[in-house]
């Protein structure tokens, strides 16, 4: 319950900041790099161990936190560009861009049925999209993009997890603090040089907006302390119960998040969308279990 809570204030909270301020990139770092405000406490405390990744894990995880950054920026650009209800559609697809990257990768296959059980998924997010009033290509290819990033991720995240010495206090959690903070220096450049000196026409918007800067930065605080309290607790659930649980709670919290938007915002949506959303949700709920029925077909050898 407190995952979806935090899942679905994150989401609205992020959106209202883009809806003040529309500088994606900066806030997209500032939420990665917020977690140190959550983090920093335990560790001098000793309430958590602090980390000391081994250099083959901070290599391996230096690649993840790479594509965990640049899944990030992606995600809060198609935020601002179209609605929250939407961009939450067309994430629903990225199943489909892990099992096509484990493909190339990895190599490794899925049986017939897998694959066929995510047409439907395909077709409701084409669905929704055409019926979607407020599309934009800017918001639908972005989202497209996160899906490709945070796919990879996943595929580089299984890989990482084999290796024999992941070094000190390298728990679930201190694993995903490493990489958020990694993906926070990865990406603060790119913030700087894309929207540095649109900082200041944004802080005009803000005034504009009849919104102080002291409201406005405790908005962005806590849209950053949502963000990552909110995939570390998805980090610990999901990582205590069975795939399928796994799966088919990620489904529940998308319909949970779609729903809890459309009604925040107010967002209207045609028949056609509405169709569309619910056939993409119920296809992820049966690729989850599909998935669960067929185990894994042999990895392809190298020619």
């Amino acid at each position: 319950l407190a995952w979806y809570v935090l899942n679905v204030a994150y989401n609205i909270y992020c959106k209202k900041v883009l809806n003040v301020c529309p500088l994606p990139w900066t806030f997209a770092v500032l939420q990665l790099g917020m977690g140190i405000l959550y983090l920093a406490p335990q560790w001098l405390s000793g309430i958590r161990g602090i980390p000391k990744p081994s250099k083959e894990n901070l290599a391996a995880l230096t690649k993840v936190a790479a594509f965990h950054g640049l899944g990030q920026l992606a995600t809060v650009t198609a935020m601002g560009l179209g609605s929250v209800s939407f961009v939450n559609v067309v994430k629903a697809l990225e199943p489909v861009f892990t099992a096509c990257i484990t493909l190339v990768v990895m190599r490794k296959n899925m049986p017939w049925q897998v694959w066929l059980s995510m047409l439907p998924v395909c077709g409701g997010v084409a669905m929704a999209s055409a019926g979607e009033l407020s599309f934009t290509w800017g918001c639908f290819i972005c989202a497209m993009i996160s899906n490709t990033l945070y796919a990879t991720r996943g595929v580089l995240s299984k890989a990482s997890m084999d290796m024999a010495d992941p070094g000190e206090n390298m728990s679930a959690e201190n694993t995903f603090a490493v990489v958020t903070l990694i993906a926070f220096a990865f990406c603060l450049p790119a913030a700087l040089i894309l929207e540095g000196a649109k900082i200041p026409a944004g802080l005009a918007a803000v005034a504009a907006a009849g919104v102080s800067n002291t409201v406005f930065a405790q908005m962005v605080v806590i849209t950053g302390l949502l963000y990552y309290t909110y995939n570390e607790m998805a980090f610990l659930v999901l990582g205590s119960v069975a795939p399928v649980t796994q799966s088919v709670g990620n489904t529940v919290k998308r319909v949970v998040v779609i729903v809890a938007a459309a009604v925040a915002f107010q967002t209207p949506m045609t028949m056609t969308g509405i169709a569309g959303s619910a056939i993409a949700i119920a296809g992820v709920l049966l690729y989850s279990v599909v998935r669960g029925m067929y185990p894994d077909a042999p990895a392809k050898k190298a020619a």
